[in-house]
């Protein structure tokens, strides 16, 4: 075989490798979307008042809503309130997994939401950072609605949720992270967090975990809760 035909040859055989990596990537994506849609543990209560599918930020081509859970009998007026994120990867949007913890919370006092956020496949880390920050924005510009205390906001995640949980809790003045999911006249700021199994992006973290998110370090750092620590 001679060098044209090699060249020919080696490019047609890469060519045939990315469209195998694409075509990978497109099942492991289907694959996430077959988890079961329902909580991860089961919680009932008849002592919380429900509102369902409020849509909390708008961009060009994707809505995103929240389930908020008011308690019939509130700790106190206005009422604190927790914002849960579920975890996932970043690649499944499932704000049903941890309705059972909003549920919890509001049948003991306080006001507690779920919230959907746009996935690692179709946008970048930086922008779901972003979506929860939007998600904290809205229960502010909302609080006088429902009742709740706009200063005193906190947050609970697990895994990816706890990673985006953490970022709440240490990058309420960075501008580059507040996207433009609405309400842009209101703080992101939480005053509380509480993050399960948090992902924190520390200096152990290795380079082939970073490059897995497409990052570079001047963005590893930015989301990064570990060096956004003050």
């Amino acid at each position: 075989m001679n060098d044209y035909y090699k060249n020919d040859y080696k490019k047609e055989r890469l060519k045939k490798l990315n469209q195998e990596e694409e075509w990978e990537n497109i099942l492991i994506t289907l694959s996430y979307e077959m988890y079961p849609n329902m909580p991860i543990f089961n919680f009932t209560t008849d002592q919380i008042i429900e509102y369902r599918d409020l849509t909390y930020a708008e961009y060009p081509n994707k809505k995103l809503k929240l389930d908020l859970f008011i308690p019939k009998k509130p700790i106190k007026i206005p009422i604190p309130v927790i914002v849960c994120i579920h975890g996932g990867g970043f690649v499944v949007n499932k704000r049903i997994w941890f309705e059972p913890f909003a549920k919890y919370l509001a049948a003991n006092g306080l006001a507690a939401l779920t919230i959907d956020y746009r996935k690692i496949t179709a946008v970048k880390l930086k922008d779901i950072v972003s979506d929860s920050k939007a998600a904290v924005r809205w229960v502010r510009a909302n609080a006088e609605n429902y009742r709740i205390d706009h200063d005193k906001i906190g947050a609970l995640g697990a895994s990816a949720g706890a990673h985006l949980v953490a970022l709440l809790g240490t990058t309420g003045e960075i501008p580059e992270l507040e996207g433009t999911g609405g309400n842009p006249n209101f703080s992101s700021e939480v005053q509380a967090v509480f993050s399960i199994a948090t992902p924190v992006f520390g200096p152990s973290t290795s380079s082939e975990w970073i490059s897995m998110f497409g990052l570079v370090e001047q963005e590893f750092h930015l989301l990064s809760p570990y060096h956004n620590i003050d």
